[in-house]
């Protein structure tokens, strides 16, 4: 709980720097995923940002997890605004340096962007797949699965990486235990003609 209610809620895995001024409230999600619930505050902005990304909350209920190349805004409830051009990359959303258009979001979106870079979208996502690592569940739409282990890895004293480019391109969908997480190892390698190997730095697909 901060200063003047409002919440933050971390993931695992989640470093966040805070800093609480008279007239700003100022987030640095350095890695991981959080959720924030804003209390409005008229005298007082709210802004979480990332590497290279802003996002400009009034009283509102949003989520944001970063990855390695990108990070993903999604709005729960309220309105917020999210600064920095959009690069296409299929379900997510990248920010680049030199902001030319914010976007507003409505409940339940995420921005998105064409694949030349030319125009802004919005995109409906489920609302209990984003939240889900709030009941100890990971869900995947689609996911690359670069992008799966990234996340699930999260969850894990050892990482589960990807070693092939091509393999990482594949996608899948489905939603796995956070706590138990072995089985999303085991259900890969089921699904897809693939092995994983262990070494001291983790797994391998």
């Amino acid at each position: 709980m901060l200063e003047g209610g409002s919440r933050i809620l971390l993931d695992s895995n989640t470093r966040i720097e805070v800093k609480i001024a008279p007239t700003s409230r100022d987030l640095q999600l350095e890695s991981g995923q959080a959720r924030f619930q804003v209390a409005h505050d008229l005298g007082r902005s709210f802004i979480v940002t990332t590497a290279e990304e802003a996002v400009l909350a009034t009283g509102t209920d949003f989520n944001v997890e970063r990855l390695h190349s990108h990070a993903v805004v999604t709005l729960i409830e309220g309105r917020v605004v999210v600064s920095g051009p959009i690069t296409y990359r299929g379900l997510a959303c990248l920010w680049r340096p030199k902001c030319e258009a914010p976007i507003d979001l409505w409940p339940c979106e995420q921005p998105d962007g064409s694949a030349d870079g030319t125009l802004i979208l919005r995109q409906r996502v489920v609302l209990s797949d984003t939240t889900a690592w709030q009941i100890d569940k990971i869900a995947f739409d689609n996911e690359t699965l670069s992008i799966a282990t990234e996340r699930i890895s999260r969850y894990r004293k050892h990482l589960i990486q990807v070693s092939d480019r091509a393999v990482g391109d594949v996608r899948i969908s489905g939603i796995f235990n956070t706590a138990d997480n072995d089985d999303f190892v085991e259900a890969v390698i089921k699904l897809l003609p693939l092995r994983s190997t262990i070494n001291s730095d983790g797994k391998y697909f």
